[in-house]
């Protein structure tokens, strides 16, 4: 679904909160499930794409007043929930917050260098978020989870790439998908992970900094938050990072882990492309 324009968002809003004025209204971004707009110069409004992404927002909706205070980062605070009303589809949720200022990291992969100060914070943050009790995730709308389950999801989900990618790839492609998906698979049931709260789409396009690019200025985007393996939020930093840079990632991190953590890690950080695959063959794109 497209995202909506500036006059739907006006309309929407208007409707939703007749007490908030909109004196502006600009475009910020798009991703895969949402579109956000900025408003008056001081609020971000979130417009789920489609039904499934509005449980997404409601689970974010339950889960960051709950997570917030136990972050060393900022995290959206949501002012302004509607039940309904969405421009994208009426029957759908939408919500706001007042927006988190910074520059997106992926802008500045610089600073995920070596001797950066900013992974040491980075570190602390993923420290903090894993230690967040998994009962109290769940107990705030996150679904429950375990390593074997983690394990079987992912097992679904190649079966579907397999499966319905077989309509539409050549051959090599198919051969591809599936090679990948089996060592991918042997990788991750060779391990016995501990599950713990997880982001669960931690690219570096949602971690924004100061523009000295010396402290975390917020992450956004907590729609995918999952119960699942650590190692998945160090796979953006595992695609960017020098071996000494990661040491430094892990030293800050101050928590256990095993001997496949960062192996996860990095085949976390391959699985762009198949991602990619499996969006456009679920939205039919």
């Amino acid at each position: 679904m497209l995202s909506p324009d500036a006059e739907a968002v006006r309309r929407a809003i208007a409707g939703a909160f007749p007490d908030l004025p909109v004196a502006s209204c600009a475009f910020l971004a798009e991703g895969w499930d949402s579109s956000a707009w900025e408003i008056n110069d001081a609020l971000v409004f979130r417009f789920p794409k489609r039904a499934e992404v509005a449980g997404w927002l409601e689970k974010e909706i339950g889960l960051l007043p709950a997570l917030a205070p136990a972050l060393p980062a900022p995290v959206p605070r949501f002012t302004h929930v509607a039940r309904s009303g969405a421009p994208t589809d009426p029957a759908l949720p939408f919500a706001g917050y007042p927006a988190l200022r910074g520059d997106f990291l992926s802008a500045r992969p610089e600073l995920l260098a070596a001797g950066s100060p900013l992974l040491g914070q980075l570190g602390a943050f993923l420290g903090a978020l894993h230690a967040f009790p998994v009962e109290q995730a769940v107990a705030a709308g996150v679904p429950a989870g375990s390593w074997v389950e983690w394990v079987t999801s992912w097992r679904r989900w190649w079966s579907y790439l397999n499966v319905a990618g077989a309509l539409h790839f050549e051959p090599d492609v198919c051969r591809l998908v599936r090679d990948t998906g089996d060592d991918f698979l042997k990788a991750l049931t060779a391990s016995a992970g501990q599950v713990t709260l997880v982001h669960h789409d931690l690219a570096l396009e949602h971690i924004l900094v100061t523009p000295d690019g010396a402290h975390l200025a917020g992450v956004i985007d907590w729609g995918d938050a999952a119960i699942g393996d650590p190692a998945l939020d160090f796979a953006a930093f595992a695609g960017q990072c020098t071996p000494a840079a990661l040491d430094e990632l892990l030293a800050a991190y101050g928590r256990a882990t095993d001997d496949m953590f960062l192996r996860r890690a990095a085949w976390y950080a391959r699985l762009a492309p198949y991602h990619m695959l499996y969006f456009g063959l679920k939205t039919d794109d």
